[in-house]
């Protein structure tokens, strides 16, 4: 079974050890790289570093995942904050 993830993170740390990250649930799956590089870019700009800033990590994460059952399953859904 594909499984898919749903969040993108963007982890940055500078060389103080200093560590931001920035998360984003899109409404629609990344379903390609070019879609993940897209979302990365987008939380890149959210991040608050000086221009110049160096960092010691710069990491692209995914989690929050589905396989290709509960995609199906959560398509016709409204999400809810509890499943009974």
């Amino acid at each position: 079974k594909a499984m898919r993830g749903r969040t993108v993170t963007v982890k940055l740390r500078t060389p103080d050890f200093h560590t931001a990250t920035r998360r984003l649930t899109p409404e629609t799956m990344p379903a390609s790289g070019d879609d993940l590089a897209q979302i990365a870019l987008t939380l890149l700009d959210k991040f608050e570093f000086a221009a110049g800033s160096k960092f010691r990590l710069a990491g692209l994460g995914l989690s929050n995942f589905l396989d290709e059952d509960e995609e199906e399953l959560n398509e016709d859904k409204e999400p809810t904050l509890f499943e009974p």
